[in-house]
């Protein structure tokens, strides 16, 4: 099957005090054949005129004083960094006779300092981009300011490694059934632990599968996948049964139908089973009640890894250990470990409080655009690991 693929990209970037603007054009065309992707390419530059984000484009010079002015705030203050980028795609695919378009863009902020570690947003950007940026950087910004404050003329005095509660907001969940559980269930990967995953039975409040529906523009996807198979909704887990996997033509284990989830980088890369948009199902209603007297607050992970054979998963990230409904410490570079079955057959608390995020995920030297939906989830006895701060001024912990 011949496959065309046209990929434009604009690239706005600002770090170390300099903006710059590049466009690129990547396309070409290949053939799928059975388990060998072979292509031809050319690669050019050139200046795209069909970006939507025109706004962002003639404001350049005025987004960059404003970048210039919070960037010299945080070096004074925090003697802390600042790099945003926006970068913005658009790609044609034909192939039997399937015409698709796919758009995607992003904004990526990133506050950071040696001493105090660092902050980072993305999030997708609004018609009105020069605003949507500069609100962007002003949360992020905000944030940092926040974590700095409330740890300020602290060190890192001991450290926590313990079994411990652990509570993941929204965005920590939906990162870790990405990483701990999606990842698992990519044909590639689950080929190495099929005897233990077959007939598994988790906690029967976990729903869990991927769907794009009115999120195609924050993972660039729309109506077909890199093998040109149609994007279909699709439920992994069902009330704790595990249904299905991340098959692609690759890597089919059943005559089940396809359902779109080979994904490449490139046109010069092979396609690979791939996460789309991870959707955990909340559970409508729930509300979080004080669980624990002493627990672990993840609200944001850097990066996460399962190991196959073991089923055991990592994730690194930052928090705050919980003290009698008060945040007591902070802790910038923990690592949140356990049996991943073990954890997933019992499941106290998944949540209806849904938000959605994106960002890049990398895996086997490729790296695509992928989202998540979820709502708060908590994880019974789980190891934390990492150097604490103790807060100067402790917090009072809201469940609301």
């Amino acid at each position: 099957m011949k496959i065309l693929r046209k990929m434009y990209s604009r690239v706005v970037e600002y770090k170390y005090g300099k903006m710059t603007d590049r466009s690129e054009f990547l396309g070409g065309s290949g053939e799928d054949h059975g388990n060998e992707y072979c292509c031809s390419n050319t690669l050019v530059f050139e200046r795209g005129q069909f970006f939507k984000a025109e706004d962002l484009v003639s404001h350049l010079a005025k987004l960059q004083s404003t970048l210039d002015l919070h960037a010299k705030d945080l070096n004074e203050r925090f003697s802390a960094r600042l790099a945003v980028s926006f970068r913005e795609s658009h790609e044609v695919l034909e192939a039997d006779g399937v015409n698709d378009s796919r758009y995607c863009n992003c904004l990526k902020v990133v506050v950071k300092s040696a001493a105090n570690g660092g902050v980072v947003s993305e999030s997708l950007i609004g018609p009105n981009s020069y605003e949507s940026v500069c609100a962007g950087v002003e949360t992020c910004v905000s944030e940092f300011e926040n974590r700095i404050l409330a740890t300020r003329d602290s060190t890192v005095t001991d450290s926590i490694r313990e079994n411990i509660d652990v509570l993941l907001r929204p965005k920590a969940a939906g990162q870790f059934f990405h990483e701990a559980v999606g990842h698992l269930l990519e044909g590639d990967t689950f080929e190495l632990a099929m005897d233990q995953l077959m007939g598994r039975v988790l906690d029967p409040k976990i729903s869990f599968g991927d769907s794009i529906v009115d999120h195609q523009e924050l993972v660039g996807l729309n109506l077909i996948d890199d093998e040109c198979t149609a994007i279909q909704p699709m439920w992994f887990i069902q009330n704790g049964v595990l249904n299905d996997v991340i098959r692609t033509k690759q890597f089919n284990f059943s005559s089940a139908e396809l359902r779109g989830f080979a994904r490449s980088q490139s046109i010069l890369f092979p396609p690979m089973p791939r996460m789309r948009m991870c959707v955990l199902q909340p559970v409508i209603g729930a509300r979080l009640q004080r669980f624990s007297n002493r627990f672990f607050l993840l609200d944001n992970v850097y990066n996460g890894t399962v190991v196959p054979h073991a089923l055991r998963y990592y994730l690194r990230g930052s928090g705050y250990l919980v003290v009698d409904d008060v945040k007591r410490a902070y802790v910038p570079n923990a690592t949140v470990s356990g049996d991943l079955f073990m954890t997933l057959e019992s499941i106290p608390y998944i949540g209806d409080d849904v938000s959605v995020f994106a960002s890049d995920c990398f895996k086997n030297g490729q790296v695509v655009r992928v989202g998540y939906s979820s709502p708060s989830v908590v994880l019974l006895n789980q190891m934390v690991d990492g150097g604490k701060v103790d807060l100067v001024r402790p917090e009072v912990y809201s469940y609301g």
